[in-house]
């Protein structure tokens, strides 16, 4: 890897639509292309591989590729709370759970 703050020229083909899109919000917020480029790609090597692969889905929409990402995070979220709970907390849950899901069947 070469010296941490030097600079490579990063051309692919994207959709226009995209391009666009980035090119506008990029506008909005103040960030050079660069600056954008380089966060939008630290941003997507962190998340999960099941996420990278969802958002290389050629109808993800801007909009969609958020709330996955938002729902990602707070899953983990939940994940690491639940972790934190205590034997009655979680048997308080798991009753509660059964009783809505019961009242949404109709049971």
């Amino acid at each position: 890897m070469g010296e941490k703050n030097a600079r490579k020229p990063f051309t692919v083909d994207i959709w226009e639509d995209l391009s666009d899109e980035f090119e506008e919000f990029r506008i909005k917020t103040g960030f050079t292309k660069w600056q954008a480029i380089s966060g939008a790609l630290r941003a997507y090597m962190s998340l999960p591989a099941d996420v990278q692969v969802a958002l290389n889905a050629p109808d993800m929409t801007v909009i969609d590729a958020g709330k996955l990402i938002t729902d990602k995070i707070c899953d983990l979220e939940r994940i690491r709370l639940l972790g934190k709970l205590d034997h009655d907390q979680v048997a308080y849950l798991q009753a509660l759970t059964k009783e809505v899901a019961e009242h949404l069947s109709g049971e």
